[in-house]
């Protein structure tokens, strides 16, 4: 490896865990995507090699050449003046989150060339926001908390049927 320790580069983030860890990994870890030539060679310049999504076992060429950082500790996640980000925001940084990603390179006896790309933080410079679900609407008389929560208590259920079962 080489004498620099880590270099941060610019990339779109996909499938972030920021404040919980993975539940395959059990690290915290981001894919830092689309990454351009300099990125690419910066990473090179720490004995990282990246990789391109066309050639994932589930091609993703939209990904472009990115990495995987991971850690086992949390990382510092801030925003483009350098405030801490509160966990709540962290939690929903969604696909396509554009970040400045500080990653250094690790030993791992398994990993391509015998270095894996840590985690150390993110800067969001502009962030995507997670939705689970943004079309769905309200519905007027269906079901609602409130009224399951008052019929799981003996109240009222909305029906007015003598059926004694």
């Amino acid at each position: 490896m080489a004498d620099k320790k880590s270099v941060v580069v610019r990339c779109k983030l996909k499938w972030s865990f920021l404040r919980k860890k993975n539940d395959m990994s059990k690290k915290y870890q981001l894919d830092c995507t689309e990454l351009d030539a300099k990125a690419v060679k910066a990473l090179k310049g720490i004995g990282l090699v990246a990789r391109h999504g066309k050639d994932k076992k589930n091609p993703d060429p939209d990904a472009g050449w990115f990495v995987t950082p991971k850690s086992m500790r949390e990382p510092m996640v801030v925003d483009s003046g350098l405030s801490t980000v509160p966990d709540e925001i962290a939690d929903s940084v969604g696909n396509g989150t554009v970040a400045d990603v500080e990653v250094d390179a690790y030993s791992a006896p398994k990993a391509e060339g015998g270095v894996a790309p840590g985690l150390l933080g993110v800067k969001i410079v502009e962030l995507v926001a997670f939705r689970s679900s943004s079309s769905l609407e309200a519905e007027a008389g269906g079901f609602t908390v409130p009224a399951a929560s008052a019929a799981l208590a003996g109240g009222p259920t909305g029906t007015d049927d003598d059926v004694p079962f």
